[in-house]
């Protein structure tokens, strides 16, 4: 014999509304809780991990661009470097 006890659609049904209403919204929480955890929080993880990453390459760019800049402004007659560069 099971420990648990067998439902049946029957009992579902003879309980009130309020009570039927209870089940379904915490059903609708599991479901909403689980696609939660096991989908949508590691893509938000993900998603936190690479914006950091494009920030960081975001800033080396930037960093290299102002250095160009710099360069092409202290040597700007020196023959190759803009072929060099480019």
């Amino acid at each position: 014999m099971s420990p648990l006890p067998k439902i049946d659609a029957n009992i579902i049904l003879k309980l009130p509304l309020w009570q039927r209403l209870l089940i379904l919204v915490f059903l609708w929480l599991i479901i909403i809780g689980a696609f939660y955890y096991f989908l949508y929080s590691g893509k938000l993880a993900e998603k936190k991990a690479l914006a950091t990453k494009l920030e960081g390459l975001k800033n080396t760019a930037a960093e290299k661009q102002r250095r160009l800049q710099t360069c092409l402004k202290t040597y700007p007659r020196q023959p190759g470097l803009r072929d060099w560069i480019f």
